[in-house]
């Protein structure tokens, strides 16, 4: 039997912390996202565990969970909700303004 429990690490995209980077299993975990842009909708996510997501001025969105006895990762999404969302298969036209035609001889009056 080993002296040292084994830690488990903690896989966060950019703009998450965390006050440590492994936990060991059965630890309490808290992570923070602060970076919060006006008009943006966010989805966060993780394969591995599930989250409570809580909010606070301080720290943004909070995510708090108990880390298993395997890595966690950590995702997030995020969509400008002023834009409509286009599904990738949608086919999408542009219609553009018509365009007067310019003789030679009219060029630069």
């Amino acid at each position: 039997m080993s002296l040292f429990k084994k830690k488990y690490s903690l896989h966060l995209c950019p703009d998450f912390t965390s006050a440590k980077k492994s936990y060991h299993a059965g630890e309490r975990v808290k992570v923070c996202y602060n970076l919060i842009a006006t008009d943006t909708d966010y989805s966060f996510s993780s394969p591995d565990v599930e989250m409570k997501q809580g909010y606070d001025d301080k720290h943004g969105y909070t995510f708090d969970f108990i880390m298993p006895e395997r890595d966690v990762t950590i995702n997030v999404s995020h969509q400008n909700s002023m834009v409509p969302a286009v599904p990738d298969d949608a086919e999408v036209e542009i219609a553009l303004p018509p365009v007067e035609s310019v003789r030679e001889d009219e060029k630069g009056r």
